[in-house]
């Protein structure tokens, strides 16, 4: 697997910042704390590897300052204080934070805030352009630079570069709202692996990606600009040491927390409108209502880490949290209870794991979070296995930790009995859920994120990397002087827009002369032995196919016919039992893009039904085409169907059966040598690269059309592959004895 030589880290705010010295003294760097740094750090301190970010204005160009960066690894991006204010406080909080948090009602639009973001992003890659050595390896981190992978891209389209997201991606229904959406999707596509916390951000990017862009995908990958893009999840960890301090245990851990004189629930948030903080005071207060024996023994600390507090929207959010810690206090607190301690600055972390170590119930719920770490942190911070988790479902953290008491944060009445729960849940129980929970995140620490993501970014690389070669003269000729050592030769052959030029009706592309004549002189050579593997019906392939006497197989490998027995036999076994429900909802579907796309038309086959709209206007039809491809997914989601989205067609059929399957199946029939035989897969749609996917090391796969990231070679038209392949038979039929 390839390693990266040199790693370059690049963050929006480098993970230092500088202390000025008294007097003479020179300013020194203290290094910052946080979640995305603690992650980072791995690399940054274990392996060759630079961190770019911005730092602030270095005063009159310090060099002695620049050279000490230099020397602990960090390079300063320079920016002017008006276009950083305008970028960050401007576009990426007050456009893309709430846009990506749900909260479309905050997004702020400004051009102003626009431009500046295009030039801090096109600033950065500069500074990096100016460090690149070869075989670098570009990290990019979260939101603040959405278009950097492109500008490197557009700089050296060989770069490796991959992209983190660390807070949520909506759905692209949401994310649709935001002017500029091709730009800043396009900016991503510039990376060649994508990253996320959850399974459900990649699958929300997948479909915005489809939806504003009209990208081809499969699965978690996305091919555009003829290059493979990996989008995965992988969750961030804590770090497992620094958090997992001894507990001092004073006394037995109580049956039920409810059975202590007090008890302490514990919030911890940045000062932020998604953190849910008015929210969660709402639902202790009414907690203390539903159960007034709690009075007196029951105490929420809650800390606000200080966030923008020049921004009036966070300065109202302030004001709400302490009228409402005022209004709770001032209710049932008396001389020796407060109910709210609040608690407004941020806590070394020392001081933070202390009170996670004391508190009964730590309560994160979040109206929407990337991830977060503080419910990961408390975890690993109670080494004692005791204490209980109250946790947001809509955290990312929350497909991570099942154990966790898991409310809907917006329920006040729900939490508020959740708070009841956590308080009357036994001993057994809490201690069973922590030690489950701690030993997930042990396994899954800082340590393990950064080097399971390079890992899987590596492994990627390693195949997407293997780029199509075109095959020119020297390529062809070299290619068949390696295929005339074998004993037999097996073509895998697709049939349209492979064969027979793609027509603007299917059923224009009917055989000609040419195709005639070159497979008759295939059926004269014993060293051939020849398939077509079409998605065209078994009615087509009767009345057009057959008579050239060689094993077709039709509907994308649903059905496999030899010219032996001359019948037609299903390859597997299927049922559309699953969708009959659904049958009169999808022709709906199907009826109505025809009626609204003109020149459009509905092809039903025997295990399958396609929409083709080679004939109607191309941006309109392939508009229509993502959403009803969206539409569809959708509807088969839990079905064992898929929607497969081709060239200028829409097809619906069975998931297991695809053009791969028909190509192992014939190979098995026709009894393939890997030590002694050669076979070549040939196609030009996204239906074919499941054929070239087939034994990939034995595999000689040639993609018709442009560079295809899961093809080996090859070439720009039918009429380059029929002058391949006659080539291909003059050297057999000048040298038969090579064969032997």
């Amino acid at each position: 697997m390839t390693k990266p030589k040199r790693q370059i880290l690049v963050s929006n705010r480098l993970p230092v910042s500088i202390r000025q010295g008294d007097d003479d003294q020179e300013p020194t760097l203290q290094r910052s704390s946080g979640g995305l740094v603690r992650g980072l750090n791995v690399i940054h301190h274990e392996a060759d590897s630079l961190w770019v970010g911005h730092l602030g204005q270095i005063e009159n160009g310090d060099q002695e300052l620049t050279k000490k960066l230099l020397d602990e690894g960090f390079v300063n991006v320079e920016l002017d204080p008006n276009i950083y204010d305008r970028y960050y406080s401007g576009y990426a909080n007050d456009t893309l934070w709430p846009l990506f948090h749900n909260f479309l009602a905050s997004m702020s639009i400004s051009d102003n805030h626009w431009d500046s973001y295009q030039k801090v992003n096109q600033q950065f890659a500069e500074k990096i352009i100016e460090i690149l050595q070869p075989d670098d390896w570009i990290w990019i981190h979260d939101y603040q630079l959405m278009l950097l992978p492109q500008i490197l891209r557009e700089h050296d389209s060989k770069l490796k570069i991959s992209y983190f997201h660390h807070i949520p991606f909506p759905s692209s229904e949401i994310f649709s709202a935001i002017p500029r959406r091709q730009e800043l999707m396009c900016g991503l596509l510039g990376a060649d692996y994508i990253g996320f916390h959850t399974n459900d951000y990649v699958r929300h990017f997948m479909a915005t990606v489809k939806r504003v862009l009209g990208a081809k995908t499969k699965i978690n990958e996305i091919n555009h600009d003829d290059r493979s893009i990996k989008v995965s999840a992988h969750p961030l960890g804590v770090d497992f040491g620094a958090f997992s301090k001894p507990h001092p245990q004073e006394t037995p851990p109580p049956a039920k927390l409810s059975d202590k004189e007090r008890v302490t629930f514990l919030g911890i948030d940045r000062l932020d409108y998604t953190k849910g903080i008015p929210e969660r005071l709402t639902s202790f207060a009414r907690f203390l209502d539903l159960y007034p024996e709690y009075i007196g023994k029951a105490r929420l600390t809650q800390i606000c880490v200080p966030s923008r507090q020049d921004v009036d929207s966070y300065a109202e959010i302030r004001n709400q949290v302490e009228r409402l810690v005022g209004n709770i206090n001032g209710k049932v607190s008396s001389t020796d209870y407060i109910p709210v301690e609040y608690i407004f600055r941020s806590i070394p972390t020392a001081e933070v794991i202390d009170l996670y170590q004391k508190a009964d119930v730590m309560v994160v719920t979040p109206l929407r979070d990337g991830l977060n770490l503080v419910c990961k942190e408390y975890v690993v911070s109670r080494t004692d296995s005791d204490g209980c988790l109250v946790l947001s479902e809509f955290a990312g953290s929350a497909s991570e930790m099942g154990e966790a008491l898991q409310v809907n944060p917006y329920d006040i009445e729900n939490v508020a009995h959740t708070f009841n729960k956590a308080l009357q849940m036994g001993r057994e129980e809490r201690q069973e859920r922590m030690t489950a929970l701690r030993k997930r995140m042990e396994e899954h620490d800082n340590r393990y994120w950064a080097q399971n993501y390079l890992e899987a970014w590596s492994q990627h690389e390693d195949g997407a990397r293997s780029k199509s070669i075109y095959l020119n003269q020297r390529n062809r000729e070299d290619l068949i002087d390696k295929l005339s050592s074998k004993q037999k030769i097996h073509l895998f052959l697709d049939y349209d827009g492979t064969l027979a030029p793609i027509q603007d009706r299917p059923e224009m592309a009917v055989p000609d002369q040419r195709l005639d004549r070159f497979m008759g002189r295939l059926a004269a050579s014993s060293m051939f032995d020849v398939a077509i593997v079409t998605g065209r019906p078994k009615d087509f392939c009767d009345e057009y196919l057959t008579s050239y006497k060689v094993p077709i197989a039709a509907e994308h490998g649903s059905f496999i016919r030899f010219p032996e027995d001359g019948t037609w036999e299903k390859s597997i076994a299927f049922s559309g039992g699953d969708i009959k429900s659904l049958q009169a909802e999808i022709l709906d579907l199907l009826e109505s893009c025809q009626k609204v796309v003109p020149r459009s038309h509905i092809e039903a086959k025997e295990t399958c039904i396609v929409w083709h709209y080679r004939e109607s206007e191309p941006d309109f039809a392939d508009q229509q085409a993502h959403i009803l491809a969206d539409s569809l997914e959708q509807m088969l989601n839990k079905t064992s169907w898929s929607v497969y989205h081709g060239n200028k067609t829409v097809e619906i059929r069975p998931s297991l059966v695809h053009k791969g399957f028909a190509v192992e199946f014939l190979l098995k029939s026709l009894e393939w040598s890997s030590e002694k035989d050669s076979f070549l897969t040939i196609g030009d749609d996204t239906t074919d690269e499941d054929m070239h996917r087939v034994h990939i090391d034995h595999n000689i796969s040639i993609h018709i059309g442009s560079e295809n990231p899961f093809s080996k070679y090859y070439l720009k038209s039918p009429d380059d592959l029929y002058e391949f392949l006659n080539d291909l038979l003059d050297k057999f039929e000048e040298s038969p004895s090579q064969a032997s």
